[in-house]
Protein backbone atom coordinates (compact mmCIF):
# COMPACT_ATOMS: atom_id res chain seq x y z
CA UNK A 1 0.00 0.00 0.00
CA UNK A 2 2.69 2.47 1.07
CA UNK A 3 4.87 1.42 -1.88
CA UNK A 4 2.10 2.10 -4.37
CA UNK A 5 1.37 5.45 -2.66
CA UNK A 6 4.98 6.55 -3.13
CA UNK A 7 4.67 5.78 -6.83
CA UNK A 8 1.96 8.47 -7.05
CA UNK A 9 3.34 11.94 -7.75
CA UNK A 10 2.38 13.95 -4.67
CA UNK A 11 5.74 15.68 -4.11
CA UNK A 12 4.72 18.95 -5.85
CA UNK A 13 2.25 19.57 -3.00
CA UNK A 14 5.05 19.02 -0.47
CA UNK A 15 7.39 21.28 -2.46
CA UNK A 16 4.73 24.00 -2.11
CA UNK A 17 4.21 23.49 1.63
CA UNK A 18 7.79 23.01 2.81
CA UNK A 19 9.08 26.58 2.18
CA UNK A 20 6.13 28.09 4.07
CA UNK A 21 6.47 25.89 7.15
CA UNK A 22 10.26 26.31 7.12
CA UNK A 23 10.03 30.11 6.95
CA UNK A 24 7.44 30.17 9.73
CA UNK A 25 9.64 27.97 11.93
CA UNK A 26 12.53 30.39 11.42
CA UNK A 27 10.41 33.45 12.27
CA UNK A 28 7.91 32.11 14.79
CA UNK A 29 8.88 34.70 17.39
CA UNK A 30 7.65 37.50 15.13
CA UNK A 31 4.75 35.88 13.26
CA UNK A 32 1.25 35.11 14.48
CA UNK A 33 0.07 31.58 13.50
CA UNK A 34 -2.95 32.99 11.69
CA UNK A 35 -0.68 34.90 9.31
CA UNK A 36 0.43 31.72 7.54
CA UNK A 37 -3.02 30.20 6.92
CA UNK A 38 -3.61 31.77 3.50
CA UNK A 39 -0.16 30.73 2.30
CA UNK A 40 -0.77 27.14 3.45
CA UNK A 41 -4.03 27.08 1.47
CA UNK A 42 -2.99 28.96 -1.67
CA UNK A 43 0.40 27.36 -2.37
CA UNK A 44 -0.77 23.71 -2.52
CA UNK A 45 -3.88 24.78 -4.42
CA UNK A 46 -1.63 26.40 -7.04
CA UNK A 47 0.56 23.30 -7.13
CA UNK A 48 -2.52 21.15 -7.75
CA UNK A 49 -3.70 23.56 -10.46
CA UNK A 50 -0.37 23.38 -12.35
CA UNK A 51 -0.22 19.63 -11.87
CA UNK A 52 -3.63 19.17 -13.48
CA UNK A 53 -2.91 21.75 -16.19
CA UNK A 54 0.38 20.13 -17.23
CA UNK A 55 -1.31 16.71 -17.17
CA UNK A 56 -3.95 17.96 -19.60
CA UNK A 57 -1.21 19.34 -21.87
CA UNK A 58 1.29 16.46 -21.66
CA UNK A 59 -1.17 13.59 -21.12
CA UNK A 60 1.22 12.21 -18.51
CA UNK A 61 1.12 12.54 -14.69
CA UNK A 62 4.82 11.93 -14.09
CA UNK A 63 6.05 14.58 -16.49
CA UNK A 64 3.35 16.97 -15.25
CA UNK A 65 4.58 16.42 -11.70
CA UNK A 66 8.20 16.98 -12.73
CA UNK A 67 7.33 20.26 -14.41
CA UNK A 68 5.26 21.41 -11.43
CA UNK A 69 7.96 20.37 -8.95
CA UNK A 70 10.61 22.19 -10.99
CA UNK A 71 8.48 25.32 -11.21
CA UNK A 72 7.85 25.45 -7.47
CA UNK A 73 11.45 24.58 -6.57
CA UNK A 74 12.83 27.39 -8.69
CA UNK A 75 10.10 29.81 -7.60
CA UNK A 76 10.65 29.31 -3.86
CA UNK A 77 14.45 29.05 -3.98
CA UNK A 78 15.01 32.20 -6.04
CA UNK A 79 14.60 34.81 -3.30
CA UNK A 80 16.78 32.91 -0.82
CA UNK A 81 19.62 32.71 -3.32
CA UNK A 82 19.14 36.31 -4.47
CA UNK A 83 19.31 37.55 -0.88
CA UNK A 84 22.37 35.40 -0.24
CA UNK A 85 24.20 36.66 -3.31
CA UNK A 86 23.31 40.29 -2.62
CA UNK A 87 24.35 39.89 1.02
CA UNK A 88 21.72 42.44 2.10
CA UNK A 89 24.68 44.49 3.29
CA UNK A 90 24.67 47.31 0.77
CA UNK A 91 28.01 46.05 -0.62
CA UNK A 92 26.50 44.93 -3.91
CA UNK A 93 24.02 46.39 -6.36
CA UNK A 94 20.81 44.75 -5.22
CA UNK A 95 18.94 45.95 -8.31
CA UNK A 96 21.33 44.12 -10.69
CA UNK A 97 22.08 40.78 -9.11
CA UNK A 98 18.49 39.56 -8.68
CA UNK A 99 17.75 40.61 -12.25
CA UNK A 100 20.73 38.60 -13.55
CA UNK A 101 19.78 35.67 -11.38
CA UNK A 102 16.25 35.94 -12.75
CA UNK A 103 17.57 35.47 -16.28
CA UNK A 104 19.63 32.46 -15.16
CA UNK A 105 16.60 30.97 -13.39
CA UNK A 106 14.42 31.49 -16.47
CA UNK A 107 17.02 29.86 -18.71
CA UNK A 108 17.36 26.97 -16.27
CA UNK A 109 13.60 26.45 -16.17
CA UNK A 110 13.29 26.53 -19.97
CA UNK A 111 16.20 24.12 -20.43
CA UNK A 112 15.05 21.62 -17.80
CA UNK A 113 11.39 21.81 -18.79
CA UNK A 114 12.39 21.13 -22.39
CA UNK A 115 14.28 18.04 -21.23
CA UNK A 116 11.25 16.89 -19.23
CA UNK A 117 8.84 17.40 -22.11
CA UNK A 118 11.20 15.75 -24.60
CA UNK A 119 11.75 12.63 -22.46
CA UNK A 120 8.89 10.21 -22.98
CA UNK A 121 9.53 8.20 -19.85
CA UNK A 122 11.01 9.73 -16.65
CA UNK A 123 13.93 8.01 -14.97
CA UNK A 124 12.94 4.83 -13.12
CA UNK A 125 12.36 5.40 -9.41
CA UNK A 126 12.55 9.20 -9.74
CA UNK A 127 8.98 9.73 -8.53
CA UNK A 128 9.56 7.55 -5.45
CA UNK A 129 12.79 9.46 -4.69
CA UNK A 130 11.18 12.88 -5.06
CA UNK A 131 8.17 11.85 -2.95
CA UNK A 132 10.49 10.61 -0.22
CA UNK A 133 12.66 13.73 -0.41
CA UNK A 134 9.64 16.03 -0.34
CA UNK A 135 8.13 14.19 2.61
CA UNK A 136 11.45 14.21 4.48
CA UNK A 137 11.89 17.95 4.03
CA UNK A 138 8.29 18.65 4.97
CA UNK A 139 8.51 16.55 8.14
CA UNK A 140 11.83 18.21 8.95
CA UNK A 141 10.20 21.64 8.69
CA UNK A 142 7.34 20.48 10.95
CA UNK A 143 9.90 19.26 13.47
CA UNK A 144 11.68 22.60 13.30
CA UNK A 145 8.36 24.38 13.89
CA UNK A 146 7.62 22.18 16.91
CA UNK A 147 11.08 22.81 18.38
CA UNK A 148 10.75 26.54 17.69
CA UNK A 149 7.37 26.62 19.43
CA UNK A 150 8.76 24.87 22.52
CA UNK A 151 11.83 27.10 22.53
CA UNK A 152 9.69 30.21 22.10
CA UNK A 153 7.51 29.25 25.06
CA UNK A 154 10.61 28.83 27.23
CA UNK A 155 12.11 32.03 25.85
CA UNK A 156 9.00 34.13 26.49
CA UNK A 157 8.86 32.88 30.06
CA UNK A 158 12.56 33.65 30.54
CA UNK A 159 12.14 37.08 28.90
CA UNK A 160 9.28 37.99 31.24
CA UNK A 161 11.32 36.88 34.24
CA UNK A 162 14.29 38.96 33.09
CA UNK A 163 12.14 42.05 32.47
CA UNK A 164 10.47 41.63 35.86
CA UNK A 165 13.89 41.44 37.49
CA UNK A 166 15.19 44.50 35.62
CA UNK A 167 12.07 46.46 36.56
CA UNK A 168 12.53 45.48 40.19
CA UNK A 169 9.00 44.08 40.47
CA UNK A 170 9.71 42.08 43.61
CA UNK A 171 10.97 45.12 45.50
CA UNK A 172 8.16 47.23 44.01
CA UNK A 173 5.47 45.14 45.74
CA UNK A 174 3.37 45.35 42.58
CA UNK A 175 -0.36 45.75 43.10
CA UNK A 176 -2.98 46.63 40.54
CA UNK A 177 -5.19 48.31 43.12
CA UNK A 178 -5.36 52.11 42.83
CA UNK A 179 -3.98 54.05 45.79
CA UNK A 180 -7.29 55.67 46.67
CA UNK A 181 -10.57 56.81 45.15
CA UNK A 182 -11.68 56.43 41.55
CA UNK A 183 -9.26 55.22 38.89
CA UNK A 184 -8.28 58.16 36.65
CA UNK A 185 -8.04 57.89 32.90
CA UNK A 186 -4.40 57.93 31.80
CA UNK A 187 -3.32 59.64 28.58
CA UNK A 188 0.14 58.93 27.22
CA UNK A 189 0.55 61.32 24.28
CA UNK A 190 3.81 61.05 22.33
CA UNK A 191 4.50 64.19 20.29
CA UNK A 192 7.13 62.95 17.89
CA UNK A 193 10.28 65.08 17.73
CA UNK A 194 8.96 67.84 20.04
CA UNK A 195 11.98 69.87 21.15
CA UNK A 196 12.49 71.16 24.70
CA UNK A 197 11.89 74.89 25.13
CA UNK A 198 15.40 75.91 26.16
CA UNK A 199 16.92 73.96 23.24
CA UNK A 200 14.51 75.66 20.84
CA UNK A 201 15.72 79.00 22.16
CA UNK A 202 19.40 78.05 22.13
CA UNK A 203 19.65 76.37 18.71
CA UNK A 204 16.67 77.73 16.76
CA UNK A 205 16.25 81.15 18.44
CA UNK A 206 12.59 80.29 18.84
CA UNK A 207 10.66 81.33 21.95
CA UNK A 208 8.20 78.63 23.04
CA UNK A 209 7.68 80.05 26.52
CA UNK A 210 4.05 81.02 25.88
CA UNK A 211 3.13 77.38 25.25
CA UNK A 212 5.00 76.18 28.34
CA UNK A 213 3.27 78.87 30.40
CA UNK A 214 -0.11 77.75 28.99
CA UNK A 215 0.57 74.19 30.15
CA UNK A 216 1.53 75.37 33.61
CA UNK A 217 -1.59 77.53 33.82
CA UNK A 218 -3.61 74.36 33.21
CA UNK A 219 -1.86 72.64 36.10
CA UNK A 220 0.93 70.75 34.31
CA UNK A 221 4.36 70.09 35.72
CA UNK A 222 6.93 70.71 32.95
CA UNK A 223 10.25 68.89 33.39
CA UNK A 224 12.37 71.63 31.85
CA UNK A 225 15.65 69.66 31.82
CA UNK A 226 14.30 66.35 30.50
CA UNK A 227 16.13 64.28 27.91
CA UNK A 228 15.14 61.20 25.93
CA UNK A 229 16.83 57.97 26.94
CA UNK A 230 17.51 57.11 23.30
CA UNK A 231 17.71 58.96 20.00
CA UNK A 232 14.95 57.14 18.14
CA UNK A 233 11.28 56.24 18.53
CA UNK A 234 12.03 52.53 18.10
CA UNK A 235 14.06 52.49 21.32
CA UNK A 236 12.54 55.30 23.39
CA UNK A 237 8.91 54.20 23.52
CA UNK A 238 9.49 50.49 24.30
CA UNK A 239 11.86 51.58 27.08
CA UNK A 240 9.26 53.92 28.60
CA UNK A 241 6.40 51.42 28.39
CA UNK A 242 8.46 48.59 29.87
CA UNK A 243 10.19 50.69 32.57
CA UNK A 244 13.66 49.42 31.60
CA UNK A 245 16.74 50.51 29.73
CA UNK A 246 16.71 48.33 26.63
CA UNK A 247 20.50 48.33 26.25
CA UNK A 248 20.44 45.95 29.23
CA UNK A 249 18.72 43.27 27.16
CA UNK A 250 20.01 40.17 25.32
CA UNK A 251 19.77 40.25 21.52
CA UNK A 252 16.56 38.20 21.10
CA UNK A 253 14.61 40.17 23.69
CA UNK A 254 16.02 43.47 22.40
CA UNK A 255 14.79 42.59 18.90
CA UNK A 256 11.35 41.66 20.16
CA UNK A 257 10.94 44.85 22.21
CA UNK A 258 12.06 47.14 19.41
CA UNK A 259 10.06 45.51 16.60
CA UNK A 260 6.70 46.60 18.05
CA UNK A 261 4.85 47.26 21.29
CA UNK A 262 3.34 43.82 21.87
CA UNK A 263 5.62 43.48 24.91
CA UNK A 264 4.14 46.32 26.92
CA UNK A 265 4.26 46.27 30.71
CA UNK A 266 2.22 49.44 31.24
CA UNK A 267 -0.67 48.23 29.04
CA UNK A 268 -0.64 44.79 30.71
CA UNK A 269 -0.54 46.30 34.21
CA UNK A 270 -3.40 48.70 33.57
CA UNK A 271 -5.51 46.09 31.80
CA UNK A 272 -5.15 43.90 34.89
CA UNK A 273 -6.27 46.91 36.94
CA UNK A 274 -9.51 47.11 34.96
CA UNK A 275 -8.49 49.66 32.35
CA UNK A 276 -9.51 49.51 28.72
CA UNK A 277 -6.54 50.30 26.48
CA UNK A 278 -7.01 52.59 23.49
CA UNK A 279 -4.55 53.49 20.77
CA UNK A 280 -4.75 55.94 17.88
CA UNK A 281 -3.58 54.92 14.44
CA UNK A 282 -0.28 56.74 13.80
CA UNK A 283 0.86 55.41 10.44
CA UNK A 284 4.15 54.40 12.09
CA UNK A 285 4.38 50.57 11.88
CA UNK A 286 6.28 50.10 15.11
CA UNK A 287 3.82 51.92 17.37
CA UNK A 288 0.79 50.68 15.45
CA UNK A 289 1.76 47.20 16.70
CA UNK A 290 0.15 47.98 20.03
CA UNK A 291 -1.88 45.50 22.11
CA UNK A 292 -4.93 47.74 22.49
CA UNK A 293 -8.51 46.80 23.22
CA UNK A 294 -9.67 49.60 20.91
CA UNK A 295 -7.91 51.22 17.97
CA UNK A 296 -9.15 54.64 16.83
CA UNK A 297 -8.49 55.66 13.25
CA UNK A 298 -9.92 58.15 10.75
CA UNK A 299 -12.98 56.83 8.91
CA UNK A 300 -11.97 54.39 6.22
CA UNK A 301 -8.47 53.66 7.48
CA UNK A 302 -9.47 50.74 9.65
CA UNK A 303 -11.96 49.48 7.07
CA UNK A 304 -9.34 48.47 4.50
CA UNK A 305 -6.79 46.11 6.01
CA UNK A 306 -3.52 45.45 4.20
CA UNK A 307 -3.84 43.04 1.30
CA UNK A 308 -0.79 41.09 2.50
CA UNK A 309 0.30 40.52 6.07
CA UNK A 310 3.90 40.73 7.25
CA UNK A 311 4.56 36.99 6.89
CA UNK A 312 3.22 36.96 3.34
CA UNK A 313 5.47 39.89 2.41
CA UNK A 314 8.42 38.08 3.95
CA UNK A 315 7.52 34.91 2.06
CA UNK A 316 7.25 36.74 -1.25
CA UNK A 317 10.72 38.16 -0.74
CA UNK A 318 12.06 34.59 -0.68
CA UNK A 319 10.45 33.71 -4.02
CA UNK A 320 10.90 34.77 -7.61
CA UNK A 321 8.60 37.69 -6.81
CA UNK A 322 11.69 39.15 -5.09
CA UNK A 323 12.24 40.78 -8.48
CA UNK A 324 9.20 43.00 -7.94
CA UNK A 325 10.50 44.49 -4.70
CA UNK A 326 12.48 47.74 -4.98
CA UNK A 327 16.21 47.50 -4.55
CA UNK A 328 17.40 49.16 -1.39
CA UNK A 329 20.69 49.51 0.36
CA UNK A 330 20.31 47.81 3.75
CA UNK A 331 21.72 50.87 5.45
CA UNK A 332 19.48 53.28 3.61
CA UNK A 333 16.22 54.87 4.64
CA UNK A 334 15.13 55.32 1.02
CA UNK A 335 11.51 54.58 0.27
CA UNK A 336 9.99 52.60 -2.54
CA UNK A 337 10.61 54.69 -5.68
CA UNK A 338 6.93 54.37 -6.58
CA UNK A 339 6.07 56.08 -3.32
CA UNK A 340 8.33 58.99 -4.19
CA UNK A 341 6.12 60.06 -7.07
CA UNK A 342 4.57 63.44 -6.46
CA UNK A 343 0.97 62.22 -6.45
CA UNK A 344 1.75 59.46 -3.97
CA UNK A 345 3.46 61.94 -1.66
CA UNK A 346 0.51 64.31 -1.83
CA UNK A 347 -1.78 61.44 -0.85
CA UNK A 348 0.59 60.41 1.92
CA UNK A 349 0.65 63.97 3.25
CA UNK A 350 -3.15 64.08 3.22
CA UNK A 351 -3.30 60.80 5.13
CA UNK A 352 -0.83 62.09 7.69
CA UNK A 353 -2.83 65.28 8.23
CA UNK A 354 -5.99 63.27 8.67
CA UNK A 355 -4.41 60.97 11.28
CA UNK A 356 -2.88 63.82 13.27
CA UNK A 357 -6.07 65.89 13.31
CA UNK A 358 -8.21 62.85 14.08
CA UNK A 359 -6.08 62.01 17.13
CA UNK A 360 -6.20 65.54 18.54
CA UNK A 361 -9.93 65.85 17.83
CA UNK A 362 -10.87 62.52 19.45
CA UNK A 363 -8.54 62.15 22.42
CA UNK A 364 -11.32 63.40 24.71
CA UNK A 365 -13.83 60.83 23.44
CA UNK A 366 -12.81 58.46 26.23
CA UNK A 367 -12.95 61.04 29.03
CA UNK A 368 -16.56 60.66 30.22
CA UNK A 369 -17.22 58.26 33.11
CA UNK A 370 -17.48 54.48 33.04
CA UNK A 371 -14.59 52.06 32.64
CA UNK A 372 -11.21 53.82 33.04
CA UNK A 373 -9.10 54.12 29.91
CA UNK A 374 -5.41 54.08 29.15
CA UNK A 375 -5.10 56.11 25.96
CA UNK A 376 -1.89 55.81 23.96
CA UNK A 377 -1.45 58.26 21.09
CA UNK A 378 1.77 58.46 19.09
CA UNK A 379 1.27 61.61 17.03
CA UNK A 380 3.76 62.14 14.19
CA UNK A 381 4.08 65.88 14.75
CA UNK A 382 5.87 68.26 14.86
CA UNK A 383 8.14 65.67 13.19
CA UNK A 384 8.53 66.12 9.43
CA UNK A 385 7.11 66.01 6.83
CA UNK A 386 6.07 69.61 7.28
CA UNK A 387 2.34 69.62 6.68
CA UNK A 388 1.21 72.96 8.17
CA UNK A 389 2.37 76.49 8.62
CA UNK A 390 2.11 78.27 12.00
CA UNK A 391 -1.57 79.15 11.52
CA UNK A 392 -2.60 75.73 10.25
CA UNK A 393 -2.26 76.62 6.57
CA UNK A 394 -1.68 73.47 4.52
CA UNK A 395 1.72 73.18 2.85
CA UNK A 396 1.46 71.29 -0.44
CA UNK A 397 4.26 69.07 -1.67
CA UNK A 398 4.40 70.33 -5.28
CA UNK A 399 7.80 68.74 -5.81
CA UNK A 400 9.34 70.43 -2.76
CA UNK A 401 11.27 67.45 -1.42
CA UNK A 402 12.59 69.55 1.48
CA UNK A 403 9.20 69.20 3.14
CA UNK A 404 10.39 65.72 4.03
CA UNK A 405 13.29 67.32 5.91
CA UNK A 406 16.15 69.47 4.72
CA UNK A 407 19.22 69.52 6.96
CA UNK A 408 21.35 70.93 4.16
CA UNK A 409 19.46 74.23 4.32
CA UNK A 410 19.27 74.54 8.10
CA UNK A 411 17.44 77.87 8.19
CA UNK A 412 14.62 76.62 6.00
CA UNK A 413 14.38 73.39 7.99
CA UNK A 414 14.17 75.34 11.26
CA UNK A 415 11.55 77.70 9.85
CA UNK A 416 9.35 74.85 8.64
CA UNK A 417 9.75 72.90 11.87
CA UNK A 418 8.98 75.79 14.19
CA UNK A 419 6.05 76.82 11.99
CA UNK A 420 4.52 73.37 12.28
CA UNK A 421 5.29 73.29 16.00
CA UNK A 422 3.27 76.48 16.54
CA UNK A 423 0.22 74.92 14.94
CA UNK A 424 0.72 71.70 16.91
CA UNK A 425 0.79 73.80 20.10
CA UNK A 426 -2.71 75.05 19.34
CA UNK A 427 -3.92 71.51 18.70
CA UNK A 428 -2.37 70.23 21.93
CA UNK A 429 -3.91 72.91 24.13
CA UNK A 430 -7.34 72.49 22.54
CA UNK A 431 -7.19 68.71 23.06
CA UNK A 432 -6.05 69.09 26.68
CA UNK A 433 -8.88 71.53 27.37
CA UNK A 434 -11.42 69.10 25.93
CA UNK A 435 -10.01 66.21 27.98
CA UNK A 436 -10.09 68.20 31.21
CA UNK A 437 -13.59 69.51 30.54
CA UNK A 438 -15.03 66.10 29.63
CA UNK A 439 -13.37 64.05 32.39
CA UNK A 440 -15.74 62.98 35.16
CA UNK A 441 -12.64 62.11 37.22
CA UNK A 442 -9.56 64.32 36.78
CA UNK A 443 -7.15 62.38 34.51
CA UNK A 444 -3.43 61.73 34.35
CA UNK A 445 -1.91 63.22 31.19
CA UNK A 446 1.67 62.78 30.00
CA UNK A 447 2.78 64.92 27.06
CA UNK A 448 6.15 63.59 26.03
CA UNK A 449 8.45 63.56 23.03
CA UNK A 450 10.26 60.37 22.04
CA UNK A 451 13.28 62.41 20.93
CA UNK A 452 14.10 65.97 19.92
CA UNK A 453 14.63 67.51 16.50
CA UNK A 454 17.61 66.76 14.28
CA UNK A 455 18.69 69.75 12.19
CA UNK A 456 22.25 69.48 13.59
CA UNK A 457 22.23 65.77 14.40
CA UNK A 458 23.94 63.14 12.23
CA UNK A 459 23.74 59.48 13.14
CA UNK A 460 27.27 58.46 12.22
CA UNK A 461 29.12 61.70 12.94
CA UNK A 462 27.15 63.23 15.78
CA UNK A 463 28.49 66.32 17.56
CA UNK A 464 27.79 67.31 21.19
CA UNK A 465 25.45 70.03 19.88
CA UNK A 466 23.60 67.58 17.66
CA UNK A 467 23.18 65.08 20.49
CA UNK A 468 22.02 67.81 22.84
CA UNK A 469 19.40 68.92 20.33
CA UNK A 470 18.27 65.38 19.51
CA UNK A 471 17.90 64.31 23.15
CA UNK A 472 16.26 67.47 24.60
CA UNK A 473 12.53 66.75 24.83
CA UNK A 474 9.23 68.18 25.93
CA UNK A 475 8.11 66.23 29.01
CA UNK A 476 5.01 67.50 30.85
CA UNK A 477 2.70 65.86 33.41
CA UNK A 478 -0.80 66.54 34.64
CA UNK A 479 -1.70 64.74 37.88
CA UNK A 480 -5.27 64.92 39.20
CA UNK A 481 -4.20 65.75 42.75
CA UNK A 482 -1.54 68.26 41.69
CA UNK A 483 1.04 66.40 43.79
CA UNK A 484 4.28 66.67 41.83
CA UNK A 485 6.72 65.96 44.65
CA UNK A 486 7.95 62.78 42.94
CA UNK A 487 8.77 64.67 39.72
CA UNK A 488 11.90 66.69 39.05
CA UNK A 489 13.30 68.76 36.14
CA UNK A 490 15.53 66.06 34.62
CA UNK A 491 13.10 63.12 34.83
CA UNK A 492 13.34 60.98 31.68
CA UNK A 493 10.75 58.68 30.04
CA UNK A 494 12.11 55.48 31.61
CA UNK A 495 10.96 56.82 34.98
CA UNK A 496 7.62 58.33 33.92
CA UNK A 497 5.43 55.32 34.65
CA UNK A 498 7.49 54.32 37.65
CA UNK A 499 6.28 57.58 39.21
CA UNK A 500 2.70 57.16 37.98
CA UNK A 501 2.36 53.58 39.21
CA UNK A 502 4.02 54.38 42.54
CA UNK A 503 1.81 57.39 43.17
CA UNK A 504 -1.53 56.01 41.95
CA UNK A 505 -1.25 52.20 42.25
CA UNK A 506 0.69 51.64 45.49
CA UNK A 507 3.81 50.20 43.83
CA UNK A 508 7.31 51.00 45.02
CA UNK A 509 9.38 50.96 41.87
CA UNK A 510 12.78 52.55 42.52
CA UNK A 511 13.58 55.42 40.17
CA UNK A 512 16.44 54.72 37.79
CA UNK A 513 19.31 57.10 37.05
CA UNK A 514 18.23 59.33 34.16
CA UNK A 515 20.60 58.46 31.34
CA UNK A 516 20.72 59.27 27.64
CA UNK A 517 22.43 57.13 24.98
CA UNK A 518 23.69 57.71 21.48
CA UNK A 519 23.65 54.76 19.10
CA UNK A 520 23.54 53.85 15.39
CA UNK A 521 20.34 54.29 13.44
CA UNK A 522 18.16 51.15 13.79
CA UNK A 523 18.31 50.63 10.00
CA UNK A 524 22.08 50.25 10.31
CA UNK A 525 21.91 47.53 12.99
CA UNK A 526 22.18 43.93 11.69
CA UNK A 527 19.07 41.89 12.54
CA UNK A 528 19.28 39.97 15.79
CA UNK A 529 22.01 42.11 17.31
CA UNK A 530 22.14 44.85 19.95
CA UNK A 531 23.75 48.09 18.76
CA UNK A 532 26.53 49.82 20.61
CA UNK A 533 25.06 52.29 23.08
CA UNK A 534 27.25 55.16 24.26
CA UNK A 535 26.07 57.16 27.25
CA UNK A 536 26.24 60.88 26.62
CA UNK A 537 26.77 63.52 29.33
Amino acid sequence: MSGSLFRKSFYPILFALYPIVYLYAQNMRYVEPGQIVRSLLIAPALALFFLVYFKLVLKDWERAALLTGLLFFLFFSFGHLANLLSGETGQTHLAVRPALLGLVWLALFLFLSFQIVKRRRPLPGLTVFLNAAGLAFFLMSLGMAARSAASLARSVSADQALLASLRGEQAAAVSVEPAAGARPDIYYIILDSYERADALQKYYHFDNSAFIAALRERGFYVADASRSNYMTTAYSIPSALNLVYIDWLPADLFTRLTSGLETNYVADFLRAAGYQTVTFESGFPMTDKYPADLTAAPPGEDAAPAVLNSFELLLLRTTALRLLFPAQDAGSEAEDPLEMLGGAIEQDFADRRRRVLFAFDHLADYAPGGQPHFVFAHIIAPHNPYLWGPNGEVIDYNGQSFLLGDKIHAERNIRLYTGQLQYVNRLILAAVDRILAASSTPPIIILQADHGHDTFYEWETSTPEGIDLRSAILNAYYFPDGDYRALYPSISPVNSFRVVLNQYFRTRFPLLPDRSFNHPHPNHVPPGTVPRFIEVP
